[in-house]
């Protein structure tokens, strides 16, 4: 795991631009969710203001930055990627799962002085060592302990760990052995003092280190910078959104695969999928996420119900739809809708032109069949594990009725 140093914008990692994410002082702050704006009214007459809610504000982010290298090509692609007004993805290292939508807030200062030094031959790399990952080790283990014996009574002393070799008992002669249960009998009259001694072997994990090819330089000379500066972003969509459907393969046991909540292929297999008018839903994100639900234009010659039920027993929240016996046409692409697009973030239902269920992927018509909602409203899904048996419920489906929404956290 790396230190908190790293994130990537835009799909450019600071690292490329020979940038690094610094500390102010000695720790690293950063806001647990964004602010919260109130809704609140005057009354004339009466004291304080009336509550009605809170919503959250855009989220800031700011970040301290510093560069010992700093090339004029990397200070050209600093400005490039920075100087952008454009929404890109920011990707934090230490959370790879989520990405926020951002955008640089404000001109970035950089607080800098120059030189000209030796250029470094293209594809070098940092004088020592670094670290690379960790690595199993078995070492031996020694236990020395002590049993006290009464007069006239016995005393046992079970073995914690499977021991390597010979057990050692010192200071008793009269004692037996049943798996790894050692049972002292003293027959004196006075108080025994046993010592109990073992190897065994145990596991752990410890740093591998690889040598770094040390800096070549060429006889040429260029100009680089030295210094510091500030990156803020603004998010005007506060949350970030999931990367990731499913762990990717090699990190299941990752410190931030474990934060996400998110299941690997095999455990997530029969979430989110239609089966028999049934869709069980799992949503590990912080918060309530809207949803979008293709139904094909032949699930919708009756009247379609999607239920809602969080604990898998009781609805909660329902959208009803009327009968749609004839789908629009485009009026641009004069293509036939062959479904709908209930969505439930926007509270629309848009028409679909196509839809590849392969890569999940779908093209939107401008037609809207909101007038067929016969009752109900959009709804949004609660977060939810494997065990709270959260699902939607549907009528007149069909298998080729699909889902998507996004793990939304903070």
């Amino acid at each position: 795991m790396g230190d908190f140093i790293g994130f990537t914008f835009g799909g450019k990692h600071i690292a490329d631009l020979g940038v690094i994410r610094v500390s102010e002082g000695d720790r690293y702050e950063q806001e647990i969710f964004p602010e919260l704006k109130d809704r609140t009214a005057e009354v004339p007459g009466l004291n304080g203001n009336y509550y009605f809610g809170a919503e959250y504000d855009s989220k800031k982010i700011d970040l301290s930055i510093a560069f010992d290298h700093l090339t004029e090509k990397q200070f050209r692609e600093l400005r490039q990627t920075f100087g952008r007004k454009d929404i890109k993805e920011l990707i934090f290292d230490e959370r790879p799962y989520k990405k926020y939508m951002a955008r640089v807030e404000s001109p970035i200062e950089l607080s800098y002085i120059c030189f000209d030094e030796r250029k470094r031959t293209e594809g070098a790399e940092r004088n020592g060592v670094r670290r690379d990952g960790d690595e199993e080790q078995v070492i031996d283990v020694e236990v020395s302990d002590s049993v006290e014996v009464a007069a006239g009574n016995t005393a046992t002393y079970t073995l914690l760990h499977t021991p390597k070799g010979t057990v050692t008992v010192e200071g008793i002669q009269d004692y037996t052995v049943e798996d790894n249960e050692y049972t002292f009998t003293n027959e004196t009259e006075e108080d025994i003092t046993v010592t109990i001694s073992y190897i065994y072997e145990s596991t752990i994990m410890v740093p591998k280190w690889e040598q770094v090819t040390p800096w070549e330089y060429s006889d040429e000379t260029e100009r680089i910078y030295k210094g510091e500066g500030k990156i803020s972003f603004i998010c005007y969509y506060p949350f970030a959104k999931s990367v990731y459907k499913q762990l990717p393969t090699g990190e299941e046991e990752s410190d931030w695969a474990i934060s996400s909540g998110i299941l690997t292929a095999d455990e997530y297999a029969g979430y989110d999928t239609y089966n028999n008018g049934i869709i069980k839903l799992y949503n590990p994100g912080d918060l309530d996420t809207g949803f979008r639900l293709y139904i094909p234009a032949g699930a919708l010659s009756s009247k379609t119900t999607i239920d809602y039920k969080p604990d898998g027993l009781n609805v909660e929240a329902s959208l009803v739809i009327k009968v749609i016996t004839s789908m629009k046409t485009d009026v641009n692409s004069e293509i036939t809708d062959v479904g709908v697009l209930v969505d439930t973030l926007n509270g629309l239902i848009i028409g679909v032109e196509s839809f590849d269920s392969t890569n999940h992927t779908y093209v939107t018509s401008n037609n809207i069949y909101n007038e067929f909602v016969d009752s109900g409203y959009f709804f949004h899904i609660y977060p939810c594990g494997v065990d709270d048996n959260a699902k939607l419920q549907i009528t007149n489906g069909s298998n080729d009725i699909e889902i998507f929404y996004d793990y939304l956290y903070f």
